[in-house]
């Protein structure tokens, strides 16, 4: 879904309310995402306020079952016209009010991709259906019976060392 900008500015008070109810390419969900959203002409600027909810299926890094993340996310994006930086300078460091996307010859606003970033930086990092996954069962009870029974030979020496020290301890709190 396209929004052209013409549309924005000629509407009444300059304000156009977009409702989002489909499907998302790239992300694996649900069900459709769903977005009431705002945009309105401040000037050349557009200014995007609104909700977006969406059910994303994720993979849990421990135990690999597939679950469903809820996603809720508020927006609140600016779109400017004209650039807020020249480009002879190489670099620049951002403040608070410059967090915006730069339209430049852009006519319209992607309302599809726009959705898209915004869920996608919402998905965590670290994937956990819940908190306390004990990860994959069955591999948990092998490495419970092998645990004993395989020891790397090159760590024997940290073992011997450990033991020996724990001896010596003993000793020198029953002289004390």
């Amino acid at each position: 879904m396209k929004i052209k900008l013409e549309n924005i500015n000629s509407s009444p008070e300059g304000c156009l309310d977009i409702y989002f109810n489909d499907y998302i390419n790239g992300v694996n969900l649900d069900k459709k995402v769903t977005a009431n959203l705002t945009a309105k002409a401040c000037g050349a600027d557009i200014l995007v306020n609104g909700n977006i909810n969406a059910k994303v299926i994720l993979q849990c890094d421990r135990c690999l079952e597939n679950y469903v993340q809820d996603i809720n996310i508020e927006i609140n994006e600016k779109f400017v016209k004209n650039p807020i930086f020249s480009t002879e300078h190489g670099e620049y460091e951002l403040s608070g009010g410059q967090f915006v996307e730069e339209l430049g010859d852009i006519e319209e606003i992607d309302v599809d991709e726009l959705i898209y970033q915004l869920i996608v930086l919402e998905i965590p990092n670290k994937n956990l259906c819940r908190v306390d996954c004990p990860g994959i069962i069955e591999f948990q009870d092998d490495a419970d019976k092998n645990s004993d029974k395989y020891i790397d030979e090159r760590l024997e020496v940290f073992k011997r060392f450990s033991e020996n020290n724990l001896d010596n301890i003993m000793e020198t709190t029953k002289r004390i």
